[in-house]
């Protein structure tokens, strides 16, 4: 809806990927991180965003990562 969306400023940005490990009979699966562990804490990612006021169009970030 109409005033949905991010609060204008500077973001840092995480990223997390995880899959289930179901190696273990007998166990539920054990999430395992997938993605470089750098990318999962804002101080070590490298990773921001800018959302400036005023901005009413749908916004897209793109972010490489490298291992």
């Amino acid at each position: 809806e109409k005033g949905d969306g991010v609060i204008p400023g500077d973001y840092g940005i995480t990223i997390s990927g995880f899959a289930v490990d179901t190696s273990v009979p007998g166990r539920i699966g054990t999430a395992v991180l997938v993605t470089p562990e750098k990318y999962s804490d804002e101080a070590t990612s490298g990773f921001e965003a800018k959302i400036p006021s005023g901005t009413a169009e749908p916004m897209e970030f793109n972010f490489e990562l490298k291992p």
